[in-house]
């Protein structure tokens, strides 16, 4: 056992390394001036009458006006619709609409938006989301390429107090990397529809969602793999600039945090034996064997030694590579923040591995039920 959990860290200092100069060679620079192509940005939402008056005001700012922007109504029963309706009534020069879905869920949403328009690009972002100035510009940026037909953004907690708002910034941090990799190595498996944009043309040569409608969540992954699985491994791409970061608000609490995680990770059966399968199933064998490494505490002192150097080296690793990424994005989680997370995320998979295998969740008021 002490030879394993000392080969085993190498290998894991070595992997997350390789990773992170996977991520430093891929930063991009805005050599190109923003696509003219027509672009949609659509925004579904469902009760977010929180959310809506911030983001109404950001996108004023950072969305240019020849842009077109959808807002979708998911069946919301709150007052979303008409903070909207009030806001279009005073900016008639904006060429912003709101429109309802013709279904149920976000990817009826989106199908219904994508519908009423006619612009090339679709771009889409989250109502509890901030996007910066110049966001479209580095999204849109990869389209001058003709073989380019999806780009992914990178999309990170918001600021707050508190250790749990750090804890889930540093796990994004984990999933940003894992991300660039899977794109850097032409397994792109992983995207956020928060920060996202795909040519309309591909949505309906792909024929959408057909396939995988019925999942409340995958909006996002399922389109990316179909698009993939017929235009090849370069019609994607990813950027992972500060410019195009997308700030999302935190979960507020475990039991919506864990909800989140399995209904993320519910996705497993339908994706079958592919990387999101095999990412799922490494980030939970890393689990066991970090939680298996307390086994050592009772060896003589050379595996209490091991036991303490696994750790350290770990952390220490964690520190660099993840610390640079939020670095990058102007997010300084103090060393503790490391510490405590590197300890207590591996308990946290193995929480949420079961509930994801059993494929049920509630999200957005709505549930999601395998039947076997």
């Amino acid at each position: 056992m002490v030879l394993f959990y000392l080969s085993f860290i190498i290998l894991y200092i070595l992997l997350l390394s390789a990773m992170k100069r996977s991520w430093d060679k891929s930063r991009l620079k805005l050599s190109h001036p923003p696509v003219s192509l027509s672009t949609a940005l659509l925004i579904p939402f469902r009760n977010e009458s929180t959310n809506l008056p911030g983001l109404l005001l950001n996108l004023e700012k950072a969305v240019p006006a020849s842009v077109e922007v959808i807002f979708v109504d998911d069946e919301s029963h709150d007052a979303s619709p008409a903070i909207i309706e009030g806001f279009l009534r005073e900016k008639h020069h904006l060429k912003w609409h709101l429109i309802s879905s013709l279904g149920k869920g976000k990817k009826a949403a989106l199908s219904t938006a994508i519908g009423y328009t006619q612009a090339e690009i679709i771009a889409t972002t989250d109502a509890d989301c901030v996007i910066p100035e110049y966001w479209l510009s580095w999204l849109l940026q990869p389209f001058h390429q003709d073989q380019v037909q999806l780009a992914a953004g990178p999309v990170m907690i918001r600021a707050g107090k508190g250790s749990f708002v750090e804890f889930q910034q540093i796990e994004w941090a984990s999933i940003l990397l894992l991300t660039q990799f899977l794109f850097s190595k032409k397994q792109a498996a992983i995207c956020s529809g928060a920060n996202l944009a795909y040519r309309r043309s591909a949505f309906l040569k792909v024929k959408g969602y057909l396939g995988n409608g019925e999942h409340l969540s995958g909006d996002d992954e399922f389109l990316l793999k179909k698009i993939v699985r017929h235009f090849g491994t370069g019609s994607a791409v990813y950027i992972n600039e500060a410019e195009a970061l997308v700030k999302t608000a935190a979960e507020p609490g475990l039991t919506s945090f864990v909800q989140q995680r399995v209904r993320w990770a519910s996705k497993w059966r339908m994706h079958g034996l592919s990387p999101n399968f095999n990412a799922a199933l490494f980030t939970v064998a890393l689990a066991v064997f970090q939680v298996g490494s307390i086994l050592l505490i009772f060896g003589g002192y050379f595996s209490q030694l091991v036991f303490l150097a696994f750790w350290f080296f770990k952390v220490l690793t964690e520190i660099k590579v993840l610390g640079g990424i939020l670095k990058q994005y102007k997010i300084h989680p103090r060393i503790l923040r490391f510490l405590k997370t590197s300890m207590l995320h591996p308990l946290y998979v193995l929480l949420v591995a079961p509930l994801a295998a059993m494929g049920n969740f509630s999200w957005k008021g709505r549930e999601q039920r395998v039947k076997y």
